[in-house]
């Protein structure tokens, strides 16, 4: 709590000790906030809401439905496919219970010509999931 980065600037904490802290890299800024839920919501909502709402460029996301694959099966390939698409969140959620293998597949990204990526995303996955013969829909 004594020290910052270089470069960086604290964000005030009104409701306990530990300041957020914002850095700037390569053009992005980064925050960082404290652990304790109050705190970090008043920091959150006295500074990065601000910087997000600023941000105007387009967001794009697909969402996968997977059945009959666990995720044991897919987290292979969807760390290669993020690996590969880093301007990407690529992100498997285990959705199912006991018995059923519900698995969700999230692909989102934020930033102009994006799009064309995206694309070669959506076959990348779709021709993956067709050779695995699980059973999946874009949601």
């Amino acid at each position: 709590m004594a020290f910052l980065p270089e470069g960086a600037k604290p964000l005030f904490n009104r409701v306990g000790t530990a300041p957020g802290v914002l850095l700037s890299h390569d053009g992005v800024e980064i925050a960082c906030l404290p652990g304790v839920p109050a705190e970090m919501k008043d920091i959150f909502d006295s500074y990065v809401v601000g910087l997000i709402s600023r941000e105007e460029a387009p967001v794009f996301e697909v969402v996968y439905e997977v059945r009959g694959l666990p995720e044991a099966k897919i987290a292979p390939f969807v760390e290669r496919l993020a690996n590969r698409h880093p301007r990407f969140y690529v992100k498997s959620h285990p959705k199912g219970f006991e018995g059923e293998s519900l698995i969700e597949i999230q692909i989102k990204g934020r930033g102009e010509g994006l799009l064309k990526e995206l694309d070669e995303i959506v076959m990348e996955v779709e021709g993956e999931l067709r050779r695995s013969n699980a059973k999946f829909k874009r949601k």
